[in-house]
């Protein structure tokens, strides 16, 4: 712990910091938490951000701000993008449906956040979500994305019927 601890440290390149951050996410307790908490407010960007996604997947309501901060700034790649989608607390997605409906219609989103994109909308999506990233499918080469989006879709549509 302490190894990790010291590889976060200012003096070691923003790679190693992060993979230092990212691997202290790992151990349990209380002071590598402390850590993870102090890089979340780190004046490198790369460091904060790698603090970010561990806090994120701790359902942290502060990480949940910065992450959609995170995504609405046109600096955030894909790849980061990505990750926020795959580690944005579902307890929270329905609040923030629009990163959903917007993961399904870039580009650049890779197969598995584009998937649990498609899931949570099938969980607890709207008929609004539905109209909303319908036509990014019209053109989806992906068969195994369009059929768990006819899944997803299916899923609202009953929901909604079921709805009194």
């Amino acid at each position: 712990l302490d190894r990790l601890v010291a590889l976060t440290d200012s003096s070691h390149d923003q790679a190693t910091r992060g993979c230092a951050a990212h691997l202290l996410s790992r151990i349990p307790g209380q002071q590598a938490e402390n850590r993870i908490r102090e890089l979340f407010n780190d004046p490198d960007k790369h460091v904060n951000k790698v603090a970010t996604l561990v806090l994120l997947r701790k359902n942290d309501a502060a990480a949940v701000e910065r992450a959609i901060g995170l995504w609405k700034d046109p600096e955030t790649g894909d790849n980061d993008r990505n990750e926020i989608i795959l580690a944005f607390p579902s307890a929270m997605a329905a609040e923030n449906m629009h990163l959903y409906e917007e993961a399904l219609c870039r580009d650049g989103m890779d197969g598995p956040a584009r998937a649990h994109a498609i899931n949570i909308i099938g969980m607890i999506g709207s008929l609004e979500s539905l109209e909303k990233i319908e036509p990014c499918f019209e053109t989806e080469q992906n068969p195994e994305l369009v059929a768990f989006f006819d899944a997803a879709k299916a899923a609202v549509i009953a929901r909604h019927q079921a709805q009194p």
